[in-house]
């Protein structure tokens, strides 16, 4: 049995379905118990009442968690109308109350407000959030009755498509940028609608490239990684066995020709030799020379590739 804090030797990242009722930082004690590795995070919060895609990454993955929360999200979401919450979603309390949007089952009017409200906007998290302000935690400040100003914060919607259609409720998809809140879109929906609304219930999708099939449920019997270049996104190099080694050790890259990719906007490339992810790197302008950005000790296998 492993020592308590011994690393392990895991590498990888897993994508869950995560259920309703507990916390994103439930499932990564329940991944923690289950492998014995300490090095566990997750890659973008899922609140107790959302379910649905949650990245989780173990041992030296854990680096590669703020590329894989800067990706875009898609949701499911439940829009109930009538009512406003202190937390923007079901589970808080009462704020007011509202007559429905009078466009309420108007098909042709919500399939026209939801072709007109992508773009960027301005959006006012929710008072029970994450978010610091001076050193404080949003939620913890509201739990103590104390209201935190938080600032107004940009973020995009990329896509809104309308699902179904309730008797107090819409069933919306929803696609948007990191950052981006839902419950804070359902309350501000409302509210343009001169009515009162808050979230439902909500099902994450997709996270960056990964979808929502890829996800295994919650049994941890087994650890399904999932190919982590894959899901980075970034193009990938292919290395020599001598690159391999310097590239292990953290020293500049030169990109053969014959293996140069097409590179992101960002400049960031993903380092693999074999079945093995390496690194990311980061392109210098339109030069061949390559800078380390996480340098992977063991290098990550690739699961996909591996049999």
């Amino acid at each position: 049995m492993t020592k308590r804090g011994t690393p392990t030797g895991l590498a990888g990242i897993l994508a869950l379905d995560k259920p309703e009722g507990i916390t994103s930082h439930d499932v990564v004690d329940v991944v923690r118990r289950v492998t014995g590795e300490r090095r566990v995070g997750h890659a973008g919060t899922l609140d107790p009442l959302a379910t649905g895609l949650l990245l989780v990454c173990v041992g030296p993955a854990t680096r590669l968690s703020e590329y894989l929360m800067a990706g875009n999200k898609a949701y499911e979401a439940r829009i109930c109308f009538g009512k406003e919450t202190t937390t923007d979603d079901r589970e808080g309390e009462t704020l007011r109350m509202a007559e429905l949007p009078r466009e309420l089952e108007d098909t042709a009017f919500i399939t026209q407000l939801l072709q007109w409200m992508p773009g960027s906007m301005n959006q006012l998290p929710p008072a029970y959030s994450a978010i610091k302000k001076d050193g404080v935690v949003a939620y913890k400040a509201a739990r103590e009755g104390k209201q935190l100003e938080l600032e107004p914060r940009r973020v995009e919607l990329f896509e809104a498509e309308l699902l179904a259609i309730g008797a107090d409720y819409w069933d919306l998809r929803l696609v948007v940028s990191k950052g981006f809140y839902v419950r804070s879109f359902a309350r501000d929906l409302g509210r343009a609608l001169d009515s009162a609304a808050h979230l439902g219930a909500l099902r994450r999708t997709a996270s960056g490239n990964t979808r929502i099939e890829q996800a295994s449920v919650m049994q941890m019997s087994s650890l399904p990684f999932i190919d982590p270049v894959a899901a980075l996104g970034f193009p990938s190099v292919e290395v020599s066995a001598a690159e391999a080694h310097g590239v292990t050790n953290g020293k500049p890259l030169t990109l053969r020709q014959e293996n140069r990719p097409p590179v992101s906007a960002r400049g960031l490339i993903s380092i693999v030799h074999k079945d093995h992810f390496l690194a990311i790197y980061e392109t210098v302008s339109k030069s061949s020379l390559a800078q380390p950005k996480v340098i992977l000790p063991g290098g990550i296998l690739r699961p996909s590739l591996s049999h």
